[in-house]
């Protein structure tokens, strides 16, 4: 006989990408959602740009241009520049 636990389940935190599905026979399993979880981005800049944007990217760890650009994503100041110029570009209906 299993014993039942009166005690509450615990809240699990999945990763991007995850969720979780209850299968016909009461099982729960981990599944991928098959969403595409990176993207590539790719621009050109001028010499002048790039080098200032190098010594940038190189106060990152192994000069990661994946961190420092996260980094900036996650800035409030950036978000907050790019979501005004969303704003002003739509157009109204």
């Amino acid at each position: 006989m299993r014993s039942m636990s009166t005690a509450p389940t615990p809240q699990i935190v999945l990763p991007p990408g995850f969720h979780m599905v209850t299968k016909q026979d009461g099982t729960t399993v981990v599944e991928p959602t098959g969403e595409v979880l990176t993207r590539t981005v790719a621009w050109r800049v001028t010499p002048t740009d790039y080098a200032d944007l190098k010594v940038f990217f190189e106060t990152f760890p192994n000069g990661s241009v994946a961190q420092a650009m996260r980094f900036l994503m996650d800035h409030p100041e950036v978000r907050a520049v790019m979501a005004s110029r969303v704003a002003a570009s739509r157009v109204r209906v």
